[in-house]
């Protein structure tokens, strides 16, 4: 067996060849996706890189390559050697010079990735993501918002969080109603991931402090734009077909108490839906726009620029981005982005202060009251575990960020990420 060799170990002299994992390529506007399903890696490269992948692969030498291209302009002639050197730090190479190079995959930093669902395959689910299908799926978010604009008595408020008398009980009531919101909502993911192919795992992570289950969708990069973007918005299919059912019984009938449970998913779907388009973080939105405009860092690169638009208005505040090496087209994308960002922003203090503060107050001020005022002792008792419910949840944010603190105090040199991150919905 022949040893093992690194590329930092080799120098990547002029006349070494290389040899990389099984690869696929598709295009993807004026770039393409290069990656390797064994591994889950997948990048953007520019069509240039291809053909030196493909050049390489076929047995040429790194010296052989670079005069390949040696009549292009400086600014776009690659450097074959540290091209390679990104790929091997990913984990592409497999060979070098006929010894194996060693890739050891980042463990990821939070979660465990559990596959679900092995028994569905895709001709289970296909129907559900066919032509015909994604017209009733528009239409029902149409009536959703129509429904919702005649009858605003319905409209999901904070209210609707409170469906029984018993503060603690309630507060159980709705952590686990979002704990099933999200698990079908990830359900949806991998559903629409097997329908067009391709495997999706469930992994515990967090979005902010907030501790969510996030769809891994490595795979996903495998297929056309049109499929993934169907995999990133079927989540939100889902929530629209069950706030739409749940708003339609609610409308049909009479009062009963059946119409609070009722509402309380439906103020569950809401808010699922509506945090999808908060674009300070990844959501599946985000990635939806990433792809329809051809933009792998539109994030990154629009907080760059809303940092250099913070830095003209207070002098020396940020540097600004150097944009001008990119895309007429790109930048204007990322402008695009940048103010869907402030509106995300905006967005996430509305739903903050709408819902989630207004159902944190009313729960922990009227224990407060009832632990001193009342002589019940059994409203007592549930004061006090409605209270000790909201101090762990508040204890588990704090350790959360005192966790990542000390993370990034005692972080070791950050292991090389690829241009295509895995995508979690």
């Amino acid at each position: 067996m022949a040893e093992a060799v690194t590329v930092e170990e080799s120098g990547l002299p002029g006349t070494s060849r290389v040899r990389f994992r099984p690869l696929t390529f598709r295009q993807e506007g004026p770039e393409y996706v290069v990656g390797c399903r064994d591994i889950s890696v997948y990048l953007s490269v520019p069509t240039v890189g291809v053909d030196v992948i493909r050049m390489l692969d076929g047995g040429a030498t790194i010296d052989e390559v670079e005069r390949k291209f040696a009549s292009l302009p400086p600014d776009e002639r690659p450097d074959v050697s540290d091209f390679v050197t990104s790929l091997a730090d990913v984990g592409l190479v497999a060979e070098l010079d006929g010894k194996p190079v060693p890739y050891e995959a980042p463990e990821p930093e939070e979660g465990t990735g559990i596959p679900i669902l092995r028994g569905m395959r895709g001709e289970h689910v296909r129907w559900l993501f066919s032509r015909p299908a994604l017209v009733l799926h528009a239409a029902a978010f149409v009536a959703v918002v129509v429904l919702l604009a005649l009858h605003p008595s319905y409209f999901p408020l904070s209210r609707d969080f409170f469906v029984l008398p018993w503060l603690s009980i309630n507060t159980v009531l709705v952590a686990v109603t979002s704990v099933l919101a999200v698990f079908i909502h990830e359900v949806a993911h991998v559903a629409a991931a097997r329908a067009m192919g391709v495997d999706g795992r469930v992994n515990i992570g967090r979005r902010l402090w907030i501790p969510v289950a996030q769809t891994n969708l490595g795979e996903i990069w495998e297929l056309s734009r049109g499929a993934r973007i169907l995999v990133f918005l079927a989540g939100m299919i889902l929530n629209t077909w069950l706030l739409l059912a749940c708003l339609l019984i609610v409308l049909n009938t009479g009062p009963s108490p059946w119409q609070a449970w009722l509402r309380l998913v439906m103020i569950t779907m809401f808010y699922g839906i509506a945090s999808q388009f908060v674009f300070i973080v990844k959501t599946d939105l985000h990635y939806v726009l990433a792809d329809v405009f051809y933009a792998r860092n539109l994030m990154e690169q629009s907080r760059e620029y809303l940092e250099g638009i913070a830095g003209k208005i207070i002098p020396g505040l940020c540097p600004a981005p150097d944009l001008s090496q990119l895309p007429a087209v790109e930048r204007r994308f990322i402008r695009v982005y940048a103010w869907a960002t402030v509106f995300g922003l905006g967005l996430a203090v509305v739903l903050f202060f709408t819902y989630a503060l207004p159902f944190a107050v009313r729960s922990i001020g009227t224990s407060v009251i009832a632990l001193f005022t009342s002589h019940s002792l059994d409203r007592q008792a549930d004061s006090v575990l409605t209270l000790l419910l909201f101090g762990i949840n508040l204890g588990m944010v704090g350790y959360v960020l005192w966790r990542d603190q000390l993370r990034k105090r005692f972080r070791r040199a950050p292991v090389p990420e690829p241009a295509l991150e895995l995508p979690t919905a």
